[in-house]
């Protein structure tokens, strides 16, 4: 294995490893290209005074490539491995049910603690847990259904 500094966020597993660098390699190859054409379109842009647009385009490029590292990993089923049988799976679907509560409830208490409930209501802070929870119950429930459709297409 080679040693770098990304090293340490890359999993073990050897196969997993390749998939992710590969992912990592095509969102910056990605976010490279869009940052170059939002360079180039925003040229023409210099004499305008809209920097709301400019700033918006800059921060669009440069977040490509966090969104799109994680929308290849979960897509690819990578998270869940060695799915079996039956009873894997529904380990697997309790145990996305416990961290989504878990995480929705940091979620949570972090957000109480952050902004007060005086200057925001009750629905402002429930209502971002619970579209966080729902966010990541769902990255979680495909990426696990991609899993274990992959499982299935390996034992046959």
């Amino acid at each position: 294995m080679i040693r770098s500094w990304i090293g340490w966020l890359l999993p073990e597993d050897e196969y997993k490893r390749q998939k992710v660098l590969y992912f990592i390699a095509e969102g910056a190859g990605l976010s490279f290209v869009v940052s170059f054409l939002s360079y180039s379109y925003s040229l023409f842009l210099m004499n305008s005074t809209n920097y709301d647009l400019l700033f918006f385009i800059f921060f669009a490029s440069i977040m490509i490539f966090p969104f799109y590292v994680t929308i290849r990993y979960v897509l690819s089923g990578l998270e869940h491995a060695n799915i079996d049988g039956e009873n894997d799976q529904n380990a697997k679907k309790k145990s996305l049910l416990k961290s989504t509560g878990i995480v929705s409830l940091i979620f949570l208490l972090s957000n109480i603690l952050y902004k007060p409930f005086a200057s925001y209501g009750w629905f402002d802070i429930v209502g971002k847990a619970t579209f966080f929870a729902l966010f990541w119950y769902v990255a979680g429930y495909v990426s696990l259904s991609r899993a274990i459709r992959k499982s299935r297409q390996l034992d046959e």
